[in-house]
C-alpha cells in the first residue's frame, strides 16, 4: 500500500505489529523519513482469532459461491467482529495510556 505522510514522503507502508500488554496489539505504519507513527488498529486475542476464522469461511464460500448458509454465516461474523473492534479500537483513553 503505497500512502503520503504529513512530511511529504510518498512511500510503501510497511505493517508493524508491537505487544502492548499480554493480549493488546497494536497494529501500525511508520514514514521512513520522519518516522511519524500511522496508528491503523488495536487487535486481542479475540479479534485474531475471528480474524482466522473469517478467512476460512471466505476460502469456503470461494469453493462454493452459491452456499447461501455460509453466505449468511460470514455476513454475521463480520458484523461481529466490526463491533468488537469497534469496542477496542474506540476507546481514546486506551490509545493514549499505551502510547
Amino acid at each position: 500500500m503505497r500512502t503520503k505522510c504529513s512530511c511529504g514522503k510518498v512511500f510503501k507502508a510497511k505493517i508493524k505489529r508491537i505487544m502492548l500488554d499480554k493480549d493488546i496489539q497494536d497494529i501500525y505504519f511508520e514514514c521512513p523519513r520522519c518516522m511519524k507513527k500511522y496508528h491503523i488498529a488495536f487487535t486481542d486475542s479475540e479479534i485474531r482469532e475471528h480474524n482466522i476464522k473469517m478467512q476460512k469461511l471466505k476460502e469456503r464460500l470461494l469453493e462454493d459461491r452459491t452456499d447461501m448458509k455460509l453466505f449468511a454465516e460470514l455476513q454475521e461474523m463480520m458484523r461481529h467482529h466490526k463491533q468488537i473492534m469497534d469496542e477496542l479500537n474506540d476507546t481514546e483513553s486506551r490509545c493514549t495510556s499505551w502510547h
